[in-house]
């Protein structure tokens, strides 16, 4: 039984994993993308 449920949680976390991985990257992605298009503006006030 505990080898069962040992490759059933790896699998688990295997799986949350995965899942959070692809979220996480998201999140860093729009949080750069907001940032570069901050900064994009700021460019433009200064050149103003």
């Amino acid at each position: 039984m505990d080898n069962i449920f040992s490759v059933n949680n790896s699998n688990y976390l295997i799986t949350l994993y995965k899942y959070y991985y692809a979220d996480v990257l998201f999140l860093l992605f729009s949080v750069y993308s907001k940032a570069s298009a901050g900064n994009a503006e700021l460019n433009q006030e200064q050149k103003e």
